[in-house]
């Protein structure tokens, strides 16, 4: 039972931590193209796939 606190405090942490990154204002110069966006969604998901 222990070990299961253990993971779900964890995975708690986990998603507090992602939410805060999210909400987190990403400055960028307007004249951006597709591919910064691309590289932007790819890096979000290999952290939400860890």
């Amino acid at each position: 039972m222990e070990r299961l606190n253990r993971l779900v405090q964890r995975w708690g942490n986990e998603v507090e931590k992602l939410l805060n990154q999210s909400e987190q204002v990403r400055r960028e110069s307007d004249n951006i193209g597709p591919s910064v966006e691309l590289a932007y969604w790819r890096a979000r998901m290999v952290r939400f796939t860890k």
